[in-house]
């Protein structure tokens, strides 16, 4: 992503695009990642509702589509 674009982002929105790819090198769901590292649930689904309200970004739309096709299976368990 350049400079520009995650200038654009906010750091919370470019640590859960970090953590997405931390859970796929781990090879476990982002839901399984953030309770196994103590993160919050209702930040997940927070900042996936910032990044789907800025629409797609160049660079992390791969990252975010997989993250998000994740979370959406795995829904019902959200607070």
């Amino acid at each position: 992503m350049n400079e520009q674009k995650q200038a654009e982002l906010t750091l919370g929105e470019r640590r859960y695009l970090e953590r997405v790819r931390e859970a796929q090198s781990e090879g476990v769901s982002l839901k399984q990642y953030y309770l196994a590292h103590g993160l919050s649930l209702r930040m997940l689904s927070r900042v996936q509702r910032q990044l789907s309200d800025k629409g797609p970004r160049e660079g992390c739309a791969k990252v975010y589509d997989s993250a998000s096709n994740a979370c959406e299976a795995e829904g019902a368990d959200y607070p």
